[in-house]
């Protein structure tokens, strides 16, 4: 997976998804499990529409299939799946119920779509990792064996020449009839796994002797299907994989390819993934399923790459960062360097085909042991959950002695050994126990009743993510289900009502596989509800706002519980609720004033409350604080679910167990009781007159001077505390930046949960109609991208430059109840470049007379213009990069503004010379669109002598924030007009007059040139050297980023040697046995660009 850039219009990526179910022994209960048979995900996911995943014990016959309105279009004998095809949208869900009362039918799912994860030979020098990793050391520990690893990702270029000796077979898996799509991705990852060693090309894999397969799952599009994943899975291990790398992920699991994955296993296939490039602890797929090694991402100094996703299910990482290897792109064959975890898979997957080259009997589990047991060990001592067992260590793992893995006997459980070896367990006794072996499972079992209420709760360790299984067996039925709602370090809980008389199992294990730290606690209870406490239609009064209501519970009334309190308030105050937490029950609270909570029968329009509250997730507290007015009713409406609609997953359970479309979450009750805490305080003065209600209230033209009126000054060096008083009511605070900077602003409550929304805004100056007009534009707020959590917000501010911060109520319209801090904290001041002022076309910077310059966007709404006059008539190179943070910069400003960014260059030409950007002037902007993998623009302009252009860099996206301190080069340079060998004529690969070589020292000589601009198939020089004597010649063609160099060798009129096999700024090289006589050297670019910056050739012998 490749790091992406945030646009600024929309920073976030959207999750993928998938839904799954379980499986019921009876076609009688099925109906009754289908609620368990649907795993739910995020709203935000993406999927093949019209499409459904089915595992069936048989084949669809032709009659089911017209019944269905459907058409097969997969099946996977091998795991029993099925992939059934919707003309549309209507028939497709139309088919959802029918398929659930099919006896054959055991799971239903989405497909969810995957991305690509990702960013002596004479480059091997280019390859840190090798010395970070001392590949070389293991290569020579490596067996005889020859192991094939299969490469499922973008097609893998074949032809290759670092990888065309070790390429077994390519296959594109979504389109058999066609050859696999090459894709730079996959052929990128390949190489790292076994590029061929001294060959005199590029560089080499991890394991060059590794035989590689290619499957191509994605055929030339940008995403992938499960299902066709699963079929690359399966055929790979067919065709006698030992290791399948996968570097690609979604947010989602599928059950097809965990079946897959788990046939792969079995049949003693290695398996493994990138954990992911979102830099968090979130769950990626493939990577975190049972039998995969996740793998993250760590850069040359060992930290953990900020790209890199992390958390209990990774397992080892790896270098994945600006590795050099294969790739294929538009010129063809090519070499160069990625990020991501997509990079650091392959190169455990090249470490795992060593260890089996030397021990192929090996199982999947043993190379796994053998290569988390020999990490080198990152972080917190032993496993955490960053860094996993640490940096993979392939000598170490070459030299470990298989004898020497502990005999892994983990028992697998069948449903009689469950119903008749279960250990005993008893209702309201906790069970106290410890995983001890990998993937380990204990079962307890108790008896049951039908209609009996169970309350099931474990926790284990901080790094325990544990999971039920729980299962019901009576004499003619069984029904079973996994619940596996909480995360590491939290309580998972559930409860359910037994289905028949019988007995129930509940089977403990670790979904990552983990042996536990500290044992667990699995608690088993039973007990009968309390009456309702309260409803709409009872409501509960409240006589005193400073108390605590406990023993109140959520009713399992197969619906939301709604538990209701009324108060009329006797004078204005703050008052604060806060809801205990509940586990596996996610909670709202919603407060109404008494037309909100009785709206007339009338009304058209739907009633919004004055303030509500959810949970986020299960397990946590809820808390919200609002503002009362003496004499008015308040109702208060406690749920037991997220007040919020559900996403298509939650709607496709519901339509296959029978329900009515609900579009409110699926409720969960508990049968541990909740308590309810209110507090109350006088309401705080408001420390400013805002919002303002007068005669005269806030308006756009005058908004500035209001506010420095009404509201308070803000000192960026001070901290500050404030009230609202209300949700209506906002805060404003003011100041004046004397030199511009980087600040991080601390936004603090007592509760966390309550943070107000915290706005910074710009004085913005227009003028309209001959007037100037003063205005604010709001620029960032406390919830935008990296300050998700509204606890910061980072501010890239100018220099003189007119701020607001407004504080207003959150999303919820909760308000903070003991106030808010805000602090500034200076990271640094003083950044933006010598150039600023020049965010307008008429503060334009003079273009340095040296054509080269280097500035930053290091504050928000930086647009830099400069004004540049042509010297000469000719054709100019215009040239932008990123450039590299100081040492300085790189130790002191955090990582997250280290940020990289893409810009637009424009040039636009000032026809009148008046250094004001007129309307009609517009019209001649030209861009600069050719964007290189760096993010580097090149581009070349005809200029006359004397014309003035304005050059406007502009950023449209950001990796974090919306602002950098990473500098930039821009770059304006006439081409060179001066042709080095342009009287020099070539006939019969013989030049007239070509270019000399310089002696640099005894043994070697190099010349310098350009390629030049106007020429018709661009440029060619000619260099001329004489051996005068047999021997080893060693030629190098050095190029600037811009130029990607071909070079070519001749004698006598013939061609001895050519090579073109790397890309832009690559150095080409070449070895020569060399006789005495006289050789050419020809020099072109392949694209046939012209370059303002020289090429170097030298020849060594």
């Amino acid at each position: 997976m490749k790091k992406h850039l945030r646009p600024i219009a929309a920073l976030s990526l959207g999750a993928l998804l998938f839904a799954t179910p379980l499986s019921s022994t009876q076609a009688v209960q099925k109906q009754q499990n289908l609620t368990h048979m649907v795993q739910t995900t995020s709203d935000d996911s993406a999927y093949e529409k019209n499409k459904l995943i089915i595992r069936s014990t048989k084949e669809f016959t032709s009659r089911e299939l017209k019944q269905l309105n459907a058409t097969k279009q997969e099946r996977i004998s091998a795991i029993q799946y099925t992939v059934l095809s919707f003309k549309s949208e209507k028939a497709w869900k139309a088919a959802i119920p029918k398929l659930a009362k099919m006896k054959q039918v055991e799971r239903i799912s989405l497909s969810p779509i995957y991305k690509k994860l990702g960013n002596v030979d004479p480059k091997a020098t280019k390859q840190a990792l090798h010395k970070l990793l001392q590949s070389p050391a293991a290569q020579k520990l490596q067996g005889k064996n020859k192991i094939k690893v299969a490469v499922i990702d973008e097609g893998v270029d074949a032809t290759h020449p670092d990888l065309q000796k070790n390429i077994v077979a390519t296959k594109n898996t979504v389109n058999p009839l066609h050859v696999a799509e090459k894709g730079s991705h996959g052929t990128h990852v390949a190489g790292i796994i076994g590029a061929v060693k001294n060959n005199g090309i590029g560089g080499y894999g991890l394991n060059p002797n590794a035989q590689i397969l290619g499957y191509d799952v994605f055929n030339g599009s940008d995403g992938a299907y499960d299902y066709i994943i699963s079929k690359a899975i399966i055929q790979a291990t067919k065709d006698g994989a030992k290791v399948i790398n996968m570097s690609l992920g979604s947010a989602s699991p599928s059950p097809v390819m965990d079946e897959a994955i788990a046939y792969a296993h079995e049949k003693g296939v290695t398996v493994i993934a990138a954990a992911g490039n979102t830099g968090t602890d979130q769950k990626q797929y493939p990577a975190s399923y049972k039998n995969v090694i996740s793998v993250g991402s760590v850069g040359n100094t060992k930290k953990l790459s900020d790209f890199s996703s992390y958390g209990v299910s990774t397992d080892i990482v790896a270098p994945g960062e600006d590795i050099y290897s294969t790739s294929y792109q538009k010129r063809g064959a090519s070499f160069e360097k990625m990020s991501g975890t997509s990079m650091a898979s392959p190169v455990v997957a090249g470490i795992a085909s060593l260890i089996l080259s030397k021990n192929p009997n090996l199982t999947p589990d043993q190379v796994e042991y053998i290569l988390e047991h020999t990490a080198t060990d990152l972080g917190e001592k032993g496993f955490d959950a960053k860094y996993g067992f640490g940096l993979v260590n392939p000598v170490k793992a070459m030299q470990f002695n298989p004898k020497n893995i502990p005999v892994q006997t983990t028992k697998q459980w069948n449903d009689e050994e469950i119903k008749h070896s279960a250990e005993d367990a008893t209702f309201n006794k906790p069970v106290t126990k410890s995983l001890k072996q990998r993937y380990e499972q204990q079962w307890v079992r108790v008896n049951v009743t039908k209609g009996q209420p169970i309350q099931l709760t474990v926790k284990g360790d901080k790094l325990a993510d544990l999971q039920l299984d729980v299962r019901f067996y009576g004499d003619e039925s069984s029904q079973k289900a996994v619940y596996n709602s909480a995360r590491e370090n939290e309580v998972e809980s559930k409860y359910i009502e037994a289905p028949f008389d019988g007995v129930m199992t509940v089977g403990v294990s670790d979904v990552n596989g983990r042996i536990s730290q500290s044992p667990y606690a699995l608690d088993i209870q039973t007990g009968m509800f309390p009456e309702d406490e309260s409803s709409r239609e009872q409501v509960a009064e409240l006589t005193d706002l400073n108390t605590t209501i406990d023993n109140q519970y959520f009713q399992p009334l197969g619906e939301v519980d709604e538990d209701v309190f009324h108060f009329k308030a006797t004078k204005d105050e703050l008052v604060s609720l806060t809801l205990s937490n509940i586990p596996n029950v996610t909670t709202s609270v919603i407060v109404y004033d008494k037309q909100g909570f009785n709206p007339p029968e009338d009304a058209t329009e739907e009633v919004s409350p004055i303030v509500q509250g959810n949970s986020l997730k299960a397990n946590t507290e809820n808390t919200l604080s609002f503002a009362t007015k003496a004499g008015e009713d308040y109702y208060i409406v406690l749920k037991n679910t997220a007040d919020a609609e559900i996403t298509f997953e939650q709607l496709l359970q519901m339509m296959m167990s029978g329900q009515e479309p609900n579009f409110e979450m699926k409720p969960e009750s508990a049968l541990f009781p909740y308590e309810v805490t209110f507090a109350t305080k006088a309401m705080p003065a408001d420390e400013d007159q805002l919002p303002y209600v007068g005669e005269e209230e806030l308006n756009f033209e005058n908004e500035v001077e209001q506010i420095k009126a009404l509201g308070r000054p803000f000192d960026l060096s001070k901290e500050v505390t404030g009230h609202l008083q209300g949700s209506s009511d906002y805060d404003a605070y003011h100041f004046k930046t004397n030199a511009d900077g980087i600040y991080k602003l601390h936004i603090q409550t007592k509760n966390m949960r309550n943070l107000p929304n915290v706005v910074l805004a710009e004085a913005m100056t227009e003028t309209v109609d001959g007037q100037e007009m003063v205005y604010l534009e709001d620029i960032y707020d406390n919830t935008s991208d990296y300050a998700a959590d509204g606890s910061f917000m980072m501010m890239g501010l100018k220099a003189n430059t007119e701020y607001v911060l407004r504080v207003d109520a959150n999303y919820d319209q909760t308000i903070p109840f003991d106030g808010y801090t805000l602090k500034a904290e200076t990271i640094k001041t003083k950044v933006a470049d010598s150039f600023e002022a020049n965010n307008q076309p008429e503060q334009a910077a003079s273009f340095p007379k040296s054509g080269k310059l280097i500035a930053n966007v290091s504050t928000f709404n930086d647009v830099d213009f400069y004004y540049y006059e042509a010297p000469k008539t000719g054709i100019y190179s215009v040239d932008y990069q990123l450039k590299n943070l100081t040492k300085n910069d790189l130790q002191t400003l955090p990582t997250l503004l280290h940020n990289r960014y893409i810009s637009t260059v424009r040039l636009i030409l000032d026809k009148n010379h008046n250094k004001r950007l007129d309307a009609n002037e517009m019209e001649s902007s030209i861009y600069l669109e050719d964007m290189q993998n760096d993010l580097s623009l090149h581009s070349g302009v005809e200029m006359k002598k004397g014309e003035h252009y304005f050059v406007a860099v502009q950023p449209t996206a950001f990796e974090a924030f919306m602002f950098s301190a990473r500098p930039y080069e821009l770059a304006i340079q006439a081409a060179p007009s001066v042709d080095e060998d342009a009287k020099s004529v070539v006939k019969n690969n013989k030049p007239s007059k070509p270019i000399a070589f310089k002696k640099k020292s005894t043994s070697t000589v190099s010349g310098s040139a350009y390629m030049n601009a106007g020429f018709t198939n661009g440029d060619a020089d000619w260099f001329v050297y004489k051996a005068t004597k047999k021997g080893k010649l060693t030629v190098t063609l050095d190029v600037p980023t811009s130029l990607d160099g071909v070079l070519e060798v001749y004698k006598d009129g013939k061609r001895l040697s050519k090579t073109d096999l790397y890309g832009d700024g690559d150095a080409e090289k070449l070895t020569l046995n060399a006789s005495k006589g006289t050789y050419y050297f020809k020099v072109t670019d392949r694209l046939k660009r012209a370059s303002i910056q020289p090429y170097t050739l030298t020849v060594k012998k």
